[in-house]
């Protein structure tokens, strides 16, 4: 049997080219589709055809089955037995988390020889699209905060009967009885609630869902490919968007398919949709954004590229992604001509650097050029096409600023020069407060254990952040004890501290320090060497030698995220030359930043860490700095 992803594509690309070659209407398309279930969906056209009263029914039912064909499920003994596991396992599981749980198979490819392809337009029964129907006109219709909704957001937002690939369910018969009586309560009392599907979201929210995050959550899955599953965001925004569209809050999850200045997989979240405020609220603030994809019901048949010898990106594949990168960030429009062979390419797509060129948006080529719509301000970006599997770059690097203006990275190799870096990666506002505590943090030298009598050796007045604080101790002082004492009530993290004798040879003693901190302390952990482990500090940490020891240099290092330079690790910077990446050297660092010669003016660079670490970012090295991209 040929594996899932293969059977998938078989499908997407063969729907493809039906529905771009035929000129007969989607729903005709779709009802032929259907084969011998088309007496099934055609039962639910002719209920709504009979009454005109029923003309907002009949168009949602054509709605639904226009875009069936490109909807499916996972199927077979093995899905009906894994459901009947999770079923026994987690028996009080809400019915949202349940759903996302059940599709947790399709996202394994150790699993999918073991799942069938259920498409809905084969399968869907005329009593279960009659149900879903007649439930999602009662909640809009009962609902006074939907009012204003139109029957377009209706149709993508309220009406589907599914949201991913999971297994049909009465699930919008599932509102748990708590969130029932606070909309009864909400759509009573408060003004905004009973008009506004924002605010209604918001009094539920602060109501019912304090302390309560799906994102990170933990369930035991009964199959031992999965385990133990962590919720990610995008299983996190699919459970809430169940959520509130059983509270009838039309609500859409929005994809990041990558971090304009960031290596991650991307981000998920969810919109609130009210047409009191241009159609949508996002619950969280964003910036450096390059593209953001609404995922639709709906068939975005403009977003679909159909049959291609070359390699089709992901991004490029799922038929459901919406644009509404312009309801987040400033965009602007990009024009990119392409000089080669215009018969070579016929999509040219737009890359934004995740330790590689990976594309973010796609255009077809139409008289030698490619305008790409709505693209985040803030970020840089390549264009390229594909040979094959092979990209082939169209012109250099280049960065869309604030204004609207393209700046592309031409590496000048005629123009040289000399910089010094301190890490491979930006600092993130969040980490950056693990240095706080340390801020007029002393070393303090005693040979009274309880430090009445001491000797201030060094303050810090700096934020400290992955860097390591050398303290040099003059060689007149010798003492039995010695610590590290934070200035404020912040509980600080440890990562490193060390002490070296008059020799530079490091020595250890026995650890002490407050109550709070020898009580919940793994101590080791601030002297194995290892800059990712921490220790937490209450008060004050210390040593006692047991005799009076002379030393030459106390060291600690707070928390940090193992991005900046350290000694003994060997580092690689390469520049952008035309197509590829180029080494420009490969040195091991022998303190806390490092220096390379010869890079080209205007460079686009990235600094690797080829001893240890994953993340790392490009950026221009201007006025003395880095500055990231």
């Amino acid at each position: 049997m040929k594996t899932l992803i293969i059977k998938s594509l078989v499908i997407f690309f063969f729907l493809s080219s039906m529905f771009s070659c035929h000129k007969k209407s989607y729903l005709e398309q779709a009802l032929e589709l259907a084969g011998d279930n088309r007496a099934e969906l055609e039962k639910v056209l002719e209920l709504y055809s009979t009454n005109p009263a029923d003309s907002l029914k009949l168009k949602a039912a054509r709605f639904l089955i226009e875009n069936m064909p490109w909807h499916f499920s996972y199927g077979g003994k093995y899905m009906e037995s894994y459901m009947h596991r999770v079923d026994s396992c987690l028996p009080s599981l809400p019915v949202n988390l349940r759903n996302v749980i059940y599709a947790l198979p399709g996202e394994n490819p150790s699993l999918f020889h073991r799942l069938e392809i259920k498409p809905d337009i084969q399968t869907m029964t005329a009593d279960y699209l009659i149900y879903n129907i007649e439930k999602s006109f009662e909640i809009w219709k009962e609902s006074s905060w939907l009012n204003e909704l139109h029957f377009e957001n209706f149709c993508e937002y309220l009406l589907p009967y599914r949201l991913g690939r999971e297994p049909l369910t009465y699930w919008k018969d599932s509102l748990p009885d708590k969130f029932r009586e606070q909309i009864i309560h909400g759509s009573k009392n408060l003004l905004r609630a009973s008009a506004d599907p924002y605010a209604l979201y918001d009094f539920l929210n602060k109501q019912l869902m304090k302390g309560v995050d799906y994102y990170t959550s933990e369930y035991p899955i009964p199959e031992v490919e999965i385990g133990n599953y962590t919720f990610d965001c995008m299983n996190s925004s699919t459970a809430y968007t169940f959520l509130w569209r059983m509270c009838g809050i039309p609500t859409a999850t929005d994809i990041f398919p990558r971090h304009g200045r960031g290596n991650n997989a991307g981000h998920s979240t969810i919109t609130i949709i009210d047409e009191r405020m241009l159609g949508g609220v996002s619950i969280e603030p964003y910036h450096a954004v390059a593209k953001v994809y609404r995922n639709t019901f709906s068939v975005n048949h403009s977003q679909i590229l159909r049959q291609s010898k070359n390699f089709v990106p992901p991004v490029a594949r799922n038929p459901f992604f919406r644009d509404v990168t312009a309801s987040y960030v400033r965009t602007s429009d990009i024009t990119i001509p392409l000089k080669v062979d215009k018969n070579r390419a016929e999509h040219m797509y737009l890359g934004i650097f995740s330790l590689g060129w990976e594309a973010i948006a796609h255009a077809p080529v139409k008289r030698g050029k490619s305008t790409f719509k709505n693209m985040g301000v803030g970020v840089a970006y390549i264009p390229f096409y594909y040979i094959g599997n092979q990209q082939i770059f169209v012109s250099d690097p280049f960065y869309l600023d604030a204004k609207k203006q393209i700046h592309y990275f031409h590496a000048d190799k005629k123009n040289t020069r000399t910089v010094k870096l301190e890490r491979k990666f930006p600092t993130a506002d969040w980490k950056t407060m693990w240095s706080e505590p340390f801020v007029n943090s002393r070393i303090e030298a005693s040979n009274d254990k309880e430090f009445t009598r001491r000797d201030t050796i060094f303050t810090t007045s700096e934020y400290t952040y992955w860097r390591m604080v050398s303290a040099s101790v003059d060689d007149s002082i010798k003492a039995r004890y010695y610590r590290l004492i934070r200035n404020n009530d912040l509980t600080a993290y440890l990562a490193e501290f060390h002490f070296y004798d008059t020799k530079g040879e490091k020595v250890k003693g026995k650890w002490i320090g407050d109550s709070l901190t020898m009580k919940a302390s793994d101590l080791s952990k601030i002297h194995d060497g290892n800059i990712l482990t921490f220790d937490t500090l209450r008060n004050w940490i210390g040593v006692n030698f047991g005799k009076e020891v002379p030393l030459s240099k106390i060291e600690y290092l707070p928390r940090n995220d193992a991005n900046g330079i350290y000694p003994g690790m060997k580092y690689e910077l390469l520049y952008f030359d035309k197509d590829k990446w180029a080494s420009i050297s490969v040195k091991t660092a022998t303190d806390y930043s490092i220096t390379f010669d010869d890079v080209p003016e205007n460079a686009l660079l990235w600094l690797r860490n080829l001893t240890e670490g994953k993340e790392e970012r490009i950026f221009v090295y201007r006025d003395g700095k880095q500055w990231w991209l």
